[in-house]
């Protein structure tokens, strides 16, 4: 199991942060929100959001764009896209997190 942990998320009313999880499970592996966020805190892990994805959005060398899940978190614009490998996973990621 992969994740990612961006270093900023989602603000909350009196400005602090809240961490978010994105979770890509290996394939043929089902995974649960409940079963990471135990594995987590069995870990010292304090994770407020956990979302499971099939893929994450990375730049056409394979880095992982933690600037985007940022975005996607605190629903700010988004910036300069042109490097992302794919476009429809911001669609995939906004489906997950609106669930």
């Amino acid at each position: 199991m992969n994740f990612v942990l961006p270093r900023k998320s989602r603000t909350t009313a009196n400005n602090s942060y809240r961490v978010a999880a994105f979770i890509v499970s290996k394939a043929g592996i089902n995974i649960s929100v409940d079963s990471v966020r135990n594995y987590l805190r069995d870990k010292g892990y304090s994770v407020d959001d956990i979302f499971i994805v099939r893929r994450l959005p990375k730049t056409k060398s394979a880095k992982i764009m933690r600037r985007l899940l940022r975005a996607l978190l605190s629903n700010e614009p988004l910036g300069d896209i042109s490097a992302l490998d794919d476009v429809n996973v911001l669609n995939e990621l906004r489906e997950v997190m609106n669930k």
